[in-house]
């Protein structure tokens, strides 16, 4: 609520910056938090010359070319990376960009990897959002630089080793996250006490750390991690690019 707050603020403050829309795209569309969502919309209207609307399906949508700001983590456990996903496959007509404040650099590489139209972090200068909308409306893109350099970063710090994980090493990082012990891994996975501490020690060597509590820590700071019903579980884009046993 804050950063809402703080983002209609500050886009108010703005009015006469920019005018948003032109070239390719006839619509505007911004799916996110209901109170986010709408103080977005109202405001972009101030600076727009297409229409503004908000949208929890998108796909509903009669056909006409329209930029969508998808917020990456959506209300009642969606997730907009999926929604822009599934856009991306079946209305080639929309253009969904996802958002979100301080993204997780793992988000913006796997948007990266699925060449997604763009990505934009919420916390950005507003006057720098803004021209993005625009870039976004005129040319059907918005991939700021700086997000660019953090994609090839984690890519090469941390993606290379995730690609390069076995089953068992997801196996067993997810028992880790989950808080088991040594004993209980070795029930759940049906392997001896001596084989878990082995694949212990070969998990935590791929991952570049030196013991379980690095290795939780690890998973949930690059954002491969998301709490679900029954506890904590690999979110919906980890098992998209990785071979994450069922």
């Amino acid at each position: 609520m804050v950063y809402t707050i703080s983002l209609v603020s500050n886009l108010s403050s703005q009015r006469e910056s920019i005018v948003i829309g032109g070239g390719q795209v006839d619509h505007i569309i911004v799916v996110d938090h209901p109170v986010v969502a709408e103080g977005v919309a109202l405001l972009l209207r101030e600076h727009r010359a297409v229409p503004v609307s908000v949208s929890r399906d998108p796909s509903e949508l009669a056909s006409g070319k329209a930029l969508v700001l998808i917020e990456l983590f959506l209300p009642a456990g969606r997730c907009g990376w999926s929604l822009a996903r599934a856009l991306q496959q079946s209305r080639p007509d929309l253009i969904p960009v996802i958002w979100a404040a301080n993204p997780a650099s793992f988000y913006i590489w796997a948007a990266q990897e699925y060449q997604l139209p763009g990505f934009l972090d919420k916390t950005l200068p507003v006057i720098e959002l803004l021209w993005w909308f625009d870039v976004a409306t005129r040319v059907g893109s918005a991939w700021p630089g700086h997000l660019l350099a953090r994609a090839r970063v984690w890519e090469q710090q941390a993606a290379v080793r995730l690609q390069a994980l076995p089953e068992e090493h997801w196996r067993l990082w997810f028992g880790l996250v989950r808080g088991e012990s040594n004993a209980e891994l070795a029930v759940h996975l049906g392997w001896s006490r001596r084989t878990v501490e082995r694949r212990l020690g070969g998990l935590y060597s791929s991952l570049g750390v030196q013991h379980r509590v690095e290795a939780v820590a690890v998973a949930w700071q690059w954002g491969l991690v998301k709490v679900g019903a029954g506890g904590p579980e690999w979110g919906p884009v980890v098992r998209d690019l990785f071979p994450i046993p069922s």
